[in-house]
């Protein structure tokens, strides 16, 4: 159970949202410098880079993290990439940690 938990979160601890009502727009103008983007964790660059790329200049992708579902893995998957990720990077801190 632990290691499910573990490999659902990642290895460092996040703090969590309670709720993200607001769907925030694209960047609209690059995020440079030192802790701007999707920090890796446990050899996720590819991840990381593919999910900067989908959601932090573009909305095209944007109806994936909405899409109504039975399953519970995939409503928590679209959960966490909606309200940890998408909406921390586009928000003005623009780094994910």
């Amino acid at each position: 159970k632990k290691l499910e938990e573990e490999r659902l979160q990642g290895r460092k601890s996040i703090d969590r949202l309670d709720s993200v009502k607001e769907n925030l727009p694209p960047l609209k103008s690059p995020i440079l410098g030192q802790n701007k983007g999707i920090e890796g964790d446990s050899n996720s660059c590819y991840m990381d880079a593919t999910i900067f790329c989908m959601f932090a200049y573009s909305n095209v992708f944007d109806s994936l993290l909405n899409v109504k579902t039975e399953k519970k893995s995939l409503t928590q998957l679209q959960k966490l990439l909606r309200e940890n990720i998408v909406h921390v990077l586009r928000s003005n801190i623009g780094f994910v940690e």
